[in-house]
């Protein structure tokens, strides 16, 4: 029930509370999380969440924008290249 309510918010500090309600962390809750954390620009907290969820494109590109931001421009191009050379991964 908590994932859904903070599916729902759109607040990011109120989302990441309700999050850090939750019993349990499941990758959905991680991408959540990273999404929470991205939005308030916490750009190293949300990384690590998104490394916790199952590979995808779009997972890459979000990493790509958090490392790019952290100005470490060799792990950003490392997801970057990963965008590329992955083309049969869903987009989530």
């Amino acid at each position: 029930e908590l994932l859904l309510r903070a599916q729902a918010e759109e607040d990011p500090q109120r989302r990441g509370r309700i999050l850090d309600a939750a019993p349990t962390q499941t990758p959905q809750w991680h991408l959540l999380r990273a999404d929470a954390y991205f939005a308030q620009k916490d750009f190293a907290s949300a990384a690590e969440h998104y490394l916790q969820v199952s590979e995808s494109k779009a997972l890459y590109a979000r990493l790509e924008q958090c490392y790019r931001e952290l100005e470490d421009y060799k792990t950003a191009y490392f997801y970057a290249c990963k965008q590329r050379e992955t083309p049969g991964l869903s987009e989530f």
